[in-house]
């Protein structure tokens, strides 16, 4: 049951970091493909940094609670913190409006770990909620920088190329993910 919940984080995590990738794309100008990699390495590395980071939030915190000997606290508590983000992300994803998309000077690699950074507060929750799953945090960490930086890569391509396209969609599958992976931490 934990790999399929780690399978559904993973799978949250690339439409997340796809979708804010594209955003980022579709606004930027003269974007090569070097830089394209630079971004979205620099994102993935971000975005990782946060998962890791919250996933060292809730250990500290369940250690702090003295909850740590019971797993099926954690997983409680991972269960609802994938359900307030899965609907919050539903929600948003049917009330957006859409985004406009104009072409602006080329972000700085600063500028765009500065965007990264704002956009992170969803990897950081979703990092307090996996530590359930997370046996081996060095390969699953390299895991989930590949993920991230596959999906940042291809979703600045994407975004820059086609422009904004199936935003709200992306955002609303993404919170069916979390609200399914929410269910299966529950039933651990």
């Amino acid at each position: 049951m934990s790999m399929m919940i780690y399978v559904l984080v993973l799978c949250g995590l690339a439409l997340e970091a796809f979708r804010l990738s594209i955003a980022a794309g579709a606004i930027q100008a003269n974007l090569t493909k070097r830089k394209i990699i630079l971004l979205g390495g620099i994102f993935a590395a971000v975005q990782l940094v946060l998962f890791l980071l919250g996933m060292v939030c809730l250990w500290k915190w369940t250690d702090f609670l003295s909850v740590s000997e019971n797993i099926d606290n954690i997983a409680r508590i991972g269960s609802v913190i994938f359900t307030v983000l899965g609907f919050a992300m539903i929600f948003l994803g049917i009330r957006e409006k859409r985004l406009e998309e104009s072409c602006i000077h080329p972000w700085s690699v600063e500028g765009f770990a500065q965007y990264a950074f704002k956009h992170g507060l969803m990897f950081l929750c979703v990092g307090c909620a996996a530590i359930y799953c997370m046996g081996k945090i060095f390969w699953y960490g390299l895991e989930i920088f590949l993920i991230l930086f596959l999906a940042s890569v291809f979703g600045l391509a994407y975004g820059y190329w086609q422009g904004i396209k199936g935003w709200r969609k992306m955002r609303i599958v993404t919170g069916c993910i979390w609200v399914v992976a929410a269910a299966c931490l529950w039933t651990i």
